[in-house]
C-alpha cells in the first residue's frame, strides 16, 4: 500500500517513491474505535469575479477551460480523458476577494468550480498563473466549500508553477503566507471528511514539496505516514460513522454514513487501493444500504413523513451500491422505479415539458449601467428512469432588449447590438417535488455577448475601439450562486437554481417569478411558466 500511496497523482510534487512496501494492516472492527476528528472550521467570506467565469461542457474526452481574472491570473482546468462518464456544464469562475482568509500575505489567486460537488474518476489538473511570483517558502494552497465554508490547507504539486490536482468541485486557492500561518490552519480540522483528508494529506506533501524544490533531502518515512494518514482516517472518521449508522433509522446519520464511505472509496481507488478497500467497506456497507434504501421507500409510499429526505436517501443508497460498490443496477433491493414512486408520489410525472423563461436584468458597475431583456421557449423531456428533463435540442436565446447608460467617468459608449445565442436547460425534480434548474450557453462569441464601442474622454488621445460584456451571463450566474449558497447554509440538498416551481403536492405549481439583488447584478427578475406537452 506505501508504494501505492507514496505514488498518488494528487501526491505529484513528490521526486519519487522513497519507501519499501509493508504490510497492510488488518482492520480491528472489534476494538474500541478512536475518537473522531474534532471540527475547529473556518468560514470565510468568498467574492466571485462574475463578470470573468468561463464555461464549458465536458464529456468523457476530457477537455480543458479557461478563465482569467480582472487581476489577469490566468486558470487553467485540465480533465483528461474517462475523469467523467457523462457530459456536465462546467463553471469556472475567478475569486476577487476572500474575507477573513487567515493568510497573512494575502490572497494571490483563487477560483470557485461548479457544479458544487462535481466528483471525477481521474484527478483533474488546475493551472494557476498569477502575474506576480509567490516565494515558494510563502505559498500556501488552500480549498473551501460552498460560499466559504470550512477553509482548509490543500496539496500544491511539484515544481515552481502553481498547479494542484482536484478530486472534486468546490473552491481552491493560493495564498502568501508563513509557517506560522500554516500551523495555525493545522489547527483548525475542517468539518467536512474530504475536506480533513485532503488537509492531512496536504500536511505531508507540501512539506515534501519544499524539499524537493529546496534540492534536499525528503522525509525517508514519508510514504509509511501517508499509509498511516488513510488507515487512521478509516479507523477514526470512516468505520465510527458506519457502526452508527448500523444502529439507527435516523436519514441523517445514514446519510452520513453512505457519504463518507464512498468518498474514502473514491480516494482509495485513485491511488491504486480501490479493490482492498472495497473488500473491505462492501461487507459493511451493504446492509446499511439494503436498509437506507429500504426504510426511504416505506416513508414515502406509506406518507410516514419527510419525503424530501426518504427520497434523497433513496438515491444516495442507490447511487452507493450500484456506482462505488459494484451492485448491479437491476438489483431488486435498489429499483430505479421504486424512486420514481417516491418522487411522484403516486403520481407519474409528465414526459413533456415546455419551459417559458423571460429575464430583466440591471448590471452596474463602475464603467457602465447595463439594462437587458432576453426570453426563449424551451421544450424538454424527461430523462428516462429518472426524475430530471433535458432540453430537447439547443434553442435560441433572443435578446429583447439591450440598453447601456455610461458610468460616473467621461467615456461614453456608441453602436450598443448584442448577439443571440444558443443554450440548453435541464429541469431537476426533487424529491419534495420543487423543480431546480441549471443550464449551459453557445453562442456565435462562444456566449451570448454584448457589444459596443467605447469613445474615450475627451483630450485623453485615444481612439475609439470595440470591446464585448458578459453583463447578462453574470447576472444569471450570480443569481443562481446566490441561491445555491443560501441553500447550502439552510442544509438543503438541492441541486440548480431553485426555480420557486413545484410538481407537488397537486395540483402543482408550475410558474414563479425570482427577484433578486446583488451586488453587481442590482436588479434582476425572471420569469417562469412550464406546461406539459402531449
Amino acid at each position: 500500500m506505501i508504494r501505492h500511496l507514496s505514488c498518488f497523482l494528487l501526491a505529484a510534487s513528490l521526486a519519487g517513491c522513497r519507501d519499501k512496501p509493508a504490510e497492510s494492516k488488518k482492520t480491528d472492527t472489534s476494538s474500541t474505535q478512536p475518537e473522531l476528528i474534532q471540527p475547529n472550521p473556518i468560514r470565510v467570506t468568498v467574492r466571485r469575479d462574475s463578470v470573468k467565469a468561463s464555461s464549458a461542457t465536458v464529456g468523457p474526452a476530457g477537455g480543458t477551460i479557461t478563465a482569467v481574472g480582472s487581476d489577469s491570473t490566468r486558470f487553467t482546468l485540465t480533465i483528461p480523458p474517462k475523469a467523467l462518464d457523462g457530459d456536465s456544464s462546467i463553471t469556472m469562475t475567478p475569486v476577487s476577494a476572500i474575507g477573513g482568509l487567515p493568510i497573512s500575505g494575502g490572497l494571490v489567486a483563487a477560483v470557485h468550480f461548479e457544479p458544487e460537488g462535481l466528483r471525477f474518476n481521474l484527478p483533474v489538473e488546475l493551472k494557476i498563473e498569477p502575474p506576480r511570483e509567490v516565494p515558494v517558502e510563502e505559498q500556501v494552497g488552500f480549498g473551501y466549500l460552498g460560499g466559504g465554508d470550512d477553509l482548509h490547507l490543500y496539496p500544491l504539486e511539484r515544481g515552481r508553477g502553481l498547479a494542484m490536482r482536484l478530486l472534486h468541485f468546490s473552491g481552491v486557492g493560493i495564498g502568501q503566507g508563513t509557517a506560522s500561518d500554516v500551523r495555525s490552519l493545522q489547527q483548525h480540522p475542517p468539518a467536512d471528511p474530504d475536506a480533513q483528508l485532503e488537509q492531512q494529506i496536504a500536511d505531508l506533501i507540501n512539506a515534501e514539496r519544499a524539499a524537493a524544490l529546496a534540492e534536499e533531502p525528503g522525509d525517508p518515512e514519508f510514504g509509511t505516514k501517508l499509509e498511516k494518514l488513510f488507515e487512521d482516517f478509516y479507523q477514526q472518521v470512516v468505520l465510527p460513522r458506519i457502526e452508527a449508522a448500523k444502529a439507527t433509522d435516523n436519514w441523517h446519520v445514514m446519510f452520513n454514513a453512505v457519504h463518507v464511505a464512498t468518498s474514502f472509496a473514491r480516494f482509495s481507488a485513485m491511488i491504486g487501493e480501490g479493490e482492498s478497500t472495497l473488500a473491505k467497506l462492501l461487507p459493511l456497507m451493504e446492509p446499511i444500504l439494503v436498509r437506507a434504501f429500504s426504510r426511504g421507500y416505506d416513508r414515502c409510499v406509506h406518507k410516514l413523513g419527510g419525503d424530501k429526505e426518504a427520497g434523497m436517501l433513496m438515491i444516495v443508497a442507490r447511487n452507493a451500491a450500484v456506482e462505488n460498490f459494484g451492485v448491479s443496477a437491476d438489483d431488486p433491493r435498489f429499483l430505479q422505479s421504486k424512486i420514481a414512486e417516491c418522487f411522484a408520489g403516486g403520481s407519474p410525472l409528465p414526459k413533456h415539458l415546455e419551459l417559458s423563461f423571460e429575464s430583466a436584468f440591471q448590471f452596474n458597475d463602475a464603467i457602465a449601467t447595463a439594462t437587458m431583456m432576453l426570453g426563449s421557449t424551451l421544450k424538454l423531456d424527461q430523462v428516462a428512469g429518472s426524475t430530471s428533463y433535458q432540453t430537447r435540442d439547443w434553442t435560441k436565446l433572443v435578446y429583447r432588449d439591450l440598453d447601456l447608460t455610461p458610468g460616473t467617468g467621461c467615456s461614453s459608449y456608441t453602436d450598443v447590438r448584442a448577439n443571440d445565442g444558443l443554450w440548453k436547460v435541464n429541469l431537476l425534480v426533487h424529491p419534495d417535488g420543487k423543480i431546480g434548474m441549471t443550464w449551459n450557453f453557445m453562442g456565435l462569441q462562444g456566449v451570448p455577448t454584448e457589444q459596443m464601442t467605447i469613445v474615450p474622454c475627451p483630450g485623453s488621445g485615444g481612439h475609439p475601439r470595440e470591446t464585448s460584456a458578459q453583463w447578462w451571463r453574470a447576472c444569471l450566474n450570480q443569481i443562481s450562486s446566490q441561491d445555491v449558497e443560501q441553500a447550502i447554509q439552510e442544509g438543503k440538498s438541492y441541486i440548480g437554481m431553485a426555480t420557486g416551481m413545484s410538481f407537488f403536492p397537486w395540483p402543482s405549481k408550475l410558474s414563479s417569478k425570482i427577484d433578486r439583488k446583488d451586488f453587481l447584478c442590482k436588479q434582476g427578475v425572471i420569469t417562469l411558466r412550464l406546461k406539459e406537452l402531449p
